[in-house]
């Protein structure tokens, strides 16, 4: 984060807990699941992300998709104390069902060859700020921030338009996405149509890594947090939208 704030990206780091952050305060407006995919603001946030995959942070440059995805897996229970959570994850999941998709994903996501790129990794409405000139945004939130694939950090961004209610019918048709992207490669011969269709193909397929992270996120938090919130029924959701979508890549 420090980095970040060295480039202007992000507000000043003020002091580093085990469990959290102290940083600056950014004014501003925070953008909604109904707004952030408008003309207003995807433009700004195409370029902004766009500026996030150019830093340079210290440290290994590996993705971290798939070690979080392990390591998330290894954390799902086996059974769960709340008895409502442990039928829906009876009835609706496996171990066995996760490792076989996680086994499909990886070599489909590899094929992609997507840039390596510094993600933000969870860029929901709520992790993003209009500034009061309403002439750019900045993200906040940095706990999942990492290298990553460029299609992952794209396709998940494109997720959230969804918001928690996992609306997908607001998921950007492929129009709203090459408008996206033109404003994300750039002027000139970076964003020529050719680009941009090659860009959403690579998003296409990371959709479903979205999905499947989220899912089994949401099946770890399930087992260990307070917050009142139903996150197996959003695990559900997720991954029935998993489903959905690989139908689709299949067809």
């Amino acid at each position: 984060m420090k980095r970040l704030a060295d480039l202007g990206m992000c507000p000043p780091l003020y002091a580093r807990f085990d469990n959290g952050l102290v940083y600056g305060y950014i004014p501003g407006t925070v953008a909604t699941a109904e707004t952030m995919g408008n003309d207003e603001w995807a433009p700004l946030i195409a370029r902004q992300l766009a500026e996030w995959g150019q830093v340079e942070v210290p440290g290994d440059r590996t993705p971290c998709l798939f070690p979080v995805l392990r390591q998330w897996l290894s954390d799902v229970p086996a059974k769960y104390a709340n008895a409502r959570a442990d039928a829906t994850f009876q009835a609706h999941f496996s171990m066995a069902m996760l490792e076989q998709e996680l086994a499909y994903l990886e070599p489909l996501l590899t094929a992609a060859n997507s840039p390596v790129v510094f993600a933000h990794n969870d860029l929901l409405s709520g992790n993003i700020i209009m500034s009061e000139s309403r002439t750019r945004v900045s993200f906040i939130d940095y706990e999942y921030a990492n290298y990553n694939y460029r299609g992952f950090d794209i396709a998940n961004h494109f997720c959230e338009y969804a918001g928690f209610e996992c609306d997908y019918t607001r998921y950007p048709s492929k129009q709203v996405q090459i408008a996206w992207f033109k404003e994300y490669l750039g002027s000139g011969q970076d964003a020529t149509p050719e680009a941009c269709e090659k860009l959403f193909e690579e998003v296409r397929v990371f959709e479903l890594a979205s999905h499947y992270y989220w899912g089994v996120w949401g099946l770890v938090q399930a087992s260990i947090s307070e917050i009142d919130f139903d996150y197996m029924e959003y695990a559900r959701m997720r991954f029935d939208q998993y489903f959905k979508v690989k139908q689709q890549l299949l067809a």
